[in-house]
């Protein structure tokens, strides 16, 4: 089942490709998502959790076997490229701001990379710096001004608060520090949506 909703999300993902402000908000929603949980897409972990007993959150958050691509190398060749380079030139294009282009490009590259520092980065507290990064690139003015981008937000705020309930609800005996994780990512949605409300 968890497979199946993984592969659905990446489905609906896909329309990303074709609209670029979609495209942008989409990775930066799920940034939010993947630091909260130590790196991991939370529905990639509800899988391994339910194939592998002895799965933590963050143990291996690369492992992308719950898509079928794990030894697709292509694939997931281009899949990184279009987060590492297409998606911050998008951001640029949109935003006109190098700045937080080069915070973006950052952002997503830690998320990617499977070194040793990084992993043990994503499992500290330290990974809440990031979110504070995504938190501001996310409220940048011209996506709160623009209607279409700010329907976007709101929409992706819900579904990951969701998904944070669902998680909190099913996973609290199981997850360790699943009450701070929960919360901050409350905290955070909290900040964006009350941004995004105001308009």
């Amino acid at each position: 089942m968890w497979a199946l909703l993984h592969k659905l999300f990446l489905m609906v993902a896909q329309y990303r490709y074709l609209d670029n402000k979609f495209c942008v908000l989409y990775f930066l929603l799920i940034m939010s998502s993947w630091i909260i949980y130590k790196n991991e897409c939370i529905v990639s972990y509800y899988w391994k959790h339910k194939n592998y007993d002895n799965y933590k959150l963050g143990d291996d958050p690369h492992d992308v076997s719950d898509l079928g691509l794990k030894d697709n190398y292509l694939t997931l060749f281009f899949y990184d490229l279009m987060k590492v380079i297409i998606t911050p030139y998008l951001f640029y294009k949109i935003t006109g701001d190098i700045k937080s282009m080069l915070l973006y490009q950052t952002v997503i590259f830690l998320t990617l990379s499977n070194k040793e520092y990084s992993n043990y980065f994503f499992k500290t507290r330290f990974r809440y710096i990031l979110l504070v990064v995504v938190c501001y690139l996310i409220t940048n003015k011209i996506f709160i001004n623009d209607n279409y981008m700010n329907m976007i937000v709101k929409i992706g705020s819900l579904i990951l608060t969701g998904l944070i309930i669902y998680t909190y609800n099913n996973y609290k005996n199981i997850i360790d520090d699943l009450d701070e994780i929960s919360y901050v990512g409350i905290l955070q949605i909290a900040y964006i949506l009350g941004k995004f409300i105001k308009n």
